[in-house]
């Protein structure tokens, strides 16, 4: 049995190799700032996107996705925005893994 820091950082991974066979660019795992962190930052065309990579066994992950959880990550993405001192285009997206292996990707989800 895995615990769940092994099985994040596995999800996580089946998320970047999902996103990039849909032809996105990985820029980063695990972004942390003061105000939390992003599973994942890539690009898709001119959009940057932050995605929050959710796991279970037999049941479907995105409730864990709450008003808090929203916040903090919209939180990430503006200090993201004020590192880089430039306008960007962007977008919130989650990617839903269960049992290990059926992967769900809902764009722009919040």
């Amino acid at each position: 049995m895995r615990n769940s820091k092994e099985t994040g950082s596995r999800s996580e991974r089946l998320a970047c190799e999902f996103l990039q066979a849909q032809g996105y660019k990985i820029l980063h795992r695990n972004y942390f700032t003061p105000y939390g962190e992003a599973d994942i930052i890539a690009i898709e065309g001119d959009t940057t996107v932050f995605v929050e990579v959710k796991s279970a066994d037999n049941q479907d992950p995105i409730e864990s996705v709450h008003e808090g959880k929203v916040r903090k990550i919209r939180n990430v993405a503006l200090h993201y925005m004020q590192r880089l001192e430039r306008e960007i285009k962007v977008r919130f997206d989650v990617i839903t893994i269960v049992n290990g292996q059926h992967i769900r990707h809902l764009k722009d989800a919040f």
